[in-house]
């Protein structure tokens, strides 16, 4: 269909509305708004065929981080590309940020970080100067305009006076190798390492770890879902947890109503509640009076493995198991729909409703779509899907849907199919 490659590492939506995607081995591909497909390799002026990082700057550029340097692509269409001969710390670039004085910071994988700042001049960091390792994964500015660079040996914060602070578990870091780092509404930082939790930094500089021994039911997370009051719920493989607005932690487990203790998927529905699949107990709901209730095959779910979950327009809720999907509406009338019905796969990854009401399921065999009367629809690679295994469903601004699959990614364009 016109992508680079199927191994798909990095997209990013220009200023214009094209889709870029970054690929291992086979560059980077530009989809236009008209749907047409251009790539980008070494051949073009791309410094190497494998992207990591892409990142647009103020100025319209591109800049696309390689296993062979950093390239730039300006509005013009002209390719720069930088290396350790013109002051990159290494050419192995994993993640790429622009600060708002206009700066691009480039973290490398065993160089350091790499400063360009906008008269073209370059400046190398490395454990020597300040940052923890030399291995960067991840680039955040925050909003008091401090840097902060996760490694594998903690999280480094540049503050605006140039001073550098690094912070490993001995400071109370979940971990000392930080995949990624986000700013929440409230300015406190959330730090994710492997299997160690989360730790929470606030603004006031106060250090939160949260694992087992702090109150999170287990240290493999599987959903976070911030409720309606504020609180922060996080599905794991031994409970439920909730961390409510004042710092206190409560879990949730089987002895208190909770189907099964290894929780999938977190939703909350439109009047409150808190729906919760769990992997062998089916699903439980906890109304906003603190009421549980149980839902397995006995009352109508087709099975007790969930994992999406999705509230559909109409206030029904659509249960993702082995196989099918179990939709119960607002009456609690269940209904089952299996590959019997219309479904394409009764391996269900993902479930998503378009604009129109219709609900889209990727599944093992194809995606199918059933519509507001009831009809099934299914599309497969014989149709135009780049791979019948659909793990991820978007619905974009402009009215297509998009399909992440396990051979690439497909758009759907539901005006030019309006007649089937």
């Amino acid at each position: 269909d016109g992508l680079a490659g199927d191994s798909v590492s990095a997209i990013v939506q220009g200023a214009d509305g094209s889709l870029w995607f970054g690929t291992y081995g086979g560059g980077v591909s530009r989809l236009d708004g008209d749907g047409r497909w251009t790539t980008y390799t070494t051949a073009d002026g791309l410094a190497w065929d494998h992207v990591s990082a892409i990142v647009q700057a103020a100025d319209g550029s591109l800049w696309f981080g390689t296993g062979g340097g950093v390239s730039r692509l300006d509005r013009e269409g002209r390719w720069t590309t930088y290396t350790t001969a013109d002051g990159l710390a290494d050419d192995s670039v994993n993640a790429i940020a622009q600060a708002a004085d206009g700066s691009l910071w480039f973290g490398t994988y065993g160089g350091g970080v790499s400063r360009l700042d906008p008269q073209g001049r370059w400046t190398i960091y490395t454990t020597a100067d300040g940052p923890a390792r030399d291995w960067v994964e991840c680039i955040l500015e925050s909003a008091d305009g401090s840097l902060w660079f996760g490694t594998y040996d903690g999280v480094s914060r540049l503050d605006s006076d140039g001073h550098w602070t690094t912070y490993t578990t001995a400071d109370g870091l979940a971990g000392d190798n930080v995949r990624d780092i986000t700013e929440a509404a409230d300015g406190s930082l959330w730090f994710g390492a492997w299997w160690v939790g989360v730790s929470r930094l606030d603004r006031e500089g106060h250090w939160t770890t949260y694992t087992t021994a702090d109150g999170l039911a287990d240290d493999d997370v599987n959903a976070i879902v911030q409720g309606a009051d504020g609180s922060l719920w996080f599905g794991t493989g031994g409970g439920l947890s909730r961390l409510d607005g004042e710092g206190r932690w409560t879990t949730y487990t089987t002895a208190d109503g909770l189907a099964q203790d290894d929780v999938t998927t977190i939703v909350q529905d439109a009047d409150g509640s808190l729906w919760f699949g769990t992997w062998g107990g089916g699903a439980s709901r906890l109304d906003r009076e603190g009421r549980w209730t149980t839902y397995t095959t006995v009352d109508g779910l087709a099975d007790d493995y969930v994992t999406p979950l999705v509230q559909a327009a109409d206030g029904s809720l659509w249960f993702s198991i082995r196989y099918g999907v179990s939709r119960l509406d607002e009456e609690g009338r269940w209904t089952t729909y299996t590959t019997a019905d219309g479904l394409a796969d009764s391996r269900v990854n993902v479930i998503a409703q378009a604009a129109d009401g219709s609900l889209w399921f990727g599944t093992y065999g194809g995606v199918s779509r059933l519509d507001g009367e009831g009809l099934w629809t299914t599309y497969t690679t014989a149709d135009g899907l780049t791979d019948n295994s659909v793990n991820a469903i978007v619905q974009a601004a402009d009215g297509g849907l998009w399909f992440g699959t396990d051979g690439g990614v497909s758009r759907y364009d539901p005006a030019l199919d309006a007649g089937r």
